[in-house]
């Protein structure tokens, strides 16, 4: 039992450990005159990683830490 409980809050410590390194990203699309513009594709550039906006124009992504470039389609 001890041992199954060590390894529970082993994971645990990993899984936190991961997601305190993580950038959250969000926002919404509008246009020029700031009209939401809904569905519109929004990735990393020269990665699978992306989103896509919803029927407001709002959009989040979850990123490890480093620098991005991100492209709205």
């Amino acid at each position: 039992m001890k041992i199954y409980s060590l390894f529970c809050i082993s994971i645990f410590i990993l899984l936190f450990n991961n997601q305190s390194f993580a950038a959250k990203i969000k926002g919404k699309i509008t246009d020029e005159n700031k009209q939401q513009l809904p569905f519109v594709s929004v990735y990393i550039e020269g990665t699978t990683t992306g989103a896509t906006s919803n029927a407001d124009g709002l959009y989040f992504l979850e990123l490890t830490d480093g620098n991005y470039t991100i492209v709205f389609r």
